[in-house]
């Protein structure tokens, strides 16, 4: 038999060094194969091979404007009390109380600061108009991810947030 040269790379860099660190203590915690774990940070249609769905990194983001989006002073003592604090925060109110735009102001902060931030919806069903409310700052700047995406959505999805063109995830 030959051993054929490595004609190119498709995909370099696909894991991280940190991602690689959690799945081999995953592996280990969970009595699973390494193959089998690491799987999971990955989007099958990628693992396959498929390049129609990449994305290249921008050069730098655009700059995320909060233009019209002003606060109450709950609001800004809210998130001061937030960004002080050294543990998870439940921030509570009733609906329409002016959460969503604390929360815009935390996560513009956060990628402002050259970070990427992950906004949890607590239902598939709220996924469209959280997109749309988050839309009016950071653009197509965002990925999602839900139970409904399709293998090609998930991997176009996954490719905007490794390549830094999403530095907002929903889902």
């Amino acid at each position: 038999s030959q051993v054929k040269a490595v004609e190119s790379v498709v995909f370099k860099n696909l894991i991280a060094r940190h991602h690689l660190e959690l799945a081999r203590w995953m592996a280990d915690y969970y009595q699973a194969s390494m193959a089998r774990t690491v799987q999971l940070f990955v989007p099958k249609r990628i693992w396959g091979g498929k390049t129609d769905v990449l994305f290249e990194a921008p050069e730098a983001l655009p700059t995320f404007e909060l233009k019209g989006h002003a606060l109450t002073d709950a609001q800004s003592q809210a998130i001061r009390r937030i960004a002080e604090a050294k543990k998870p925060v439940l921030l509570h109110g009733i609906t329409g109380s002016g959460k969503t735009e604390a929360y815009l102001h935390l996560i513009h902060q956060t990628v402002q600061a050259g970070r990427q931030a992950i906004l949890l919806v607590p239902e598939i069903a709220l996924t469209p108009q959280t997109m749309a409310y988050f839309k009016g700052v950071f653009g197509d700047h965002m990925a999602v991810f839900h139970s409904r995406l399709t293998e090609k959505e998930k991997a176009v999805q996954w490719w905007k947030v490794k390549s830094g063109y999403a530095p907002l995830i929903v889902g």
